[in-house]
């Protein structure tokens, strides 16, 4: 017998997974018991020349794929929301078991999914939206077992990181980082979705539906992107020992949860992590403080982390915790907790901060300062109500047992 499946949309996605089943079938078949194969693909041009095998089915018609007999798994690679969430719902309701790597399909549409998966017996799988390579969804779900989740930070867009990083070791300017990105292929044409945080954000919603078992309210998530840091910024950071790193964010109490750049000293996890690299930090009831690093994007790490959900699917474990109570999670009012924070101003401002922050460290240069002060959210936000200035949030963390992923599946011969 043969498990038969079918690929929709043949990008770098698309293509990566073909050419990992056809690469890893000796080691597929070991742990499946039968060979697997690509029977159909479903792309927007049939015309195109395409390497795949003889007798594979290339077609641009939905109805072709549903209409294949005795499909059991649908690889789902479309970029965006539909027609993805219309084709694996008749999918389902058909009997096929859905992996996706569609980040904002799972963001927007994951609990609508999860729901017509317990329907219809078939089991969705998503680990390929966050983090690349890192198998951060089944860690979760391995830890949320005996574990409660305190808290958890990541880096999890790897062109802000990649950014971040030309920018502070090569000098490199915003816009010269971001064509660095876009010329190695890590930043699309339109780059926003990377740059002003919507990947993070997508990913973010994901993670804590997936702790939780409950729904974030995304309108009500604080999401900055990466494109008000300066090369200024990150050269006067790194005279005083900070780096910038764009963050997601969610803590269960007081419950909040952000994305936005901060800036972190070297006794965070993440203060190496460099490139594409993407990196959770995760704060658990029982485990304690876990970091997981590894390749956040790409043709091979997407397609590691779509074919461990391939053998999760077959081994009976499914993505999410069927908590069955679903409720709106909304962020709670800004905090009175001092907090530390990087203000970015000029020399003749100093004066014009107000008393109620207290400045810790003071760097100067060339009519340039950069303050370390502590405050509240509450005083930052009458400070940039008055005065024109930037500021930063300054995350500390203690150092994590450290699991670094760049090697985290079978696939990798």
């Amino acid at each position: 017998m043969v498990k038969k499946a079918a690929i929709l949309g043949f990008g770098t996605v698309g293509q990566g997974i073909y050419d990992a089943i056809q690469t890893h079938d000796d080691e597929l078949q070991s742990i499946l018991g039968e060979p697997i194969e690509i029977v159909a693909i479903l792309v927007k041009n049939e015309d195109k020349g395409r390497a795949v095998n003889e007798g594979t089915i290339i077609t641009t018609s939905f109805q072709d794929i549903v209409s294949i007999p005795e499909l059991e798994i649908v690889f789902e690679a479309i970029v965006d929301c539909e027609p993805a969430f219309t084709y694996i719902q008749a999918l389902m309701k058909k009997g096929c078991h859905i992996i996706t790597a569609n980040k904002k399909l799972v963001a927007h549409y994951g609990s609508e999914l999860m729901v017509a998966a317990e329907k219809y017996g078939v089991k969705l799988r998503y680990d390929a939206t966050v983090a690349g390579a890192v198998p951060i969804i089944g860690a979760l779900q391995t830890l949320l077992r005996t574990n409660r989740m305190n808290s958890f930070q990541g880096i999890l867009n790897g062109t802000s990181n990649f950014i971040l990083t030309e920018m502070r070791t090569k000098g490199l300017s915003f816009d010269d980082a971001l064509l660095q990105a876009q010329t190695l292929g890590y930043a699309e044409a339109d780059p926003a979705s990377d740059i002003e945080g919507i990947d993070a954000w997508n990913k973010l919603v994901i993670l804590i539906r997936t702790i939780t078992g409950n729904e974030p309210s995304t309108g009500n998530i604080h999401r900055e992107g990466i494109t008000s840091i300066s090369q200024a910024f990150i050269s006067l950071a790194e005279k005083i020992g900070l780096r910038f790193k764009h963050l997601a964010y969610f803590n269960q109490a007081p419950l909040q949860y952000w994305v936005k750049p901060v800036l972190i000293d070297a006794s965070h996890p993440f203060y190496q992590v460099d490139g594409v690299n993407n990196s959770i930090h995760l704060d658990c009831s029982l485990a304690g403080e876990l970091s997981f690093t590894g390749p956040g994007a790409g043709k091979l790490p997407t397609a590691s982390a779509l074919l461990e959900d391939l053998v999760g699917i077959y081994q009976g474990i499914n993505a999410y915790n069927g908590q069955k109570t679903v409720k709106l999670l909304l962020n709670e009012s800004i905090s009175a907790e001092e907090k530390n924070w990087v203000i970015f101003c000029k020399e003749n401002q100093v004066a014009q901060l107000p008393n109620q922050l207290h400045q810790l460290q003071t760097y100067c240069e060339a009519r340039e300062v950069v303050l370390l002060v502590k405050g509240s959210e509450i005083d930052i936000q009458l400070l940039q109500n008055f005065l024109k200035v930037n500021v930063f949030e300054y995350i500390k963390i203690q150092k994590a047992k450290y699991v670094e992923l760049t090697n985290v599946s079978f696939l990798h011969k």
